[in-house]
């Protein structure tokens, strides 16, 4: 059985078509514009090429007036304390902090972290719970 559409039917039917596949794509180039460049966090980027971040750092921190050893720095945050980061270094400090405000419940926490972007001088970044 074959069903033979007229041309007028054809023509509706890909116009159909290309406005729902159009307005799937605007939508889709709306929320990645709207995520990307809001302001709701210094982490978001937009990118849209290779990544071209190199970050190394030092983590120093102390919990209760305590300094932190290597091994327990690693434990905590799951970094080595002197490392290499290939994305940009506001997601360090956030990964940092969120670590801080999800599981340090009473203690009072101090971070040092001290990093140089694609080689340029160290900058230092601190936050403090207490």
């Amino acid at each position: 059985m074959t069903v033979h559409y007229g041309a007028r039917t054809r023509n509706a039917l890909l116009v159909v078509r290309a406005t729902v596949g159009l307005g799937l794509v605007l939508a889709q180039l709306v929320l990645v514009l709207t995520v990307h460049l809001s302001s709701c966090c210094k982490e978001r980027y937009f990118a849209w090429a290779p990544n071209d971040y190199s970050v190394d750092y030092q983590i120093n921190a102390s919990v209760n007036g305590r300094p932190l050893s290597g091994s327990e720095i690693s434990d905590r945050y799951r970094l080595d304390q002197v490392g290499f980061w290939e994305d940009p270094v506001e997601r360090l400090e956030g990964l940092l902090k969120r670590r801080e405000l999800t599981y340090a419940g009473t203690d009072r926490v101090t971070i040092l972290l001290e990093y140089e972007l694609n080689g340029r001088p160290t900058e230092k970044w601190t936050w403090s719970n207490g």
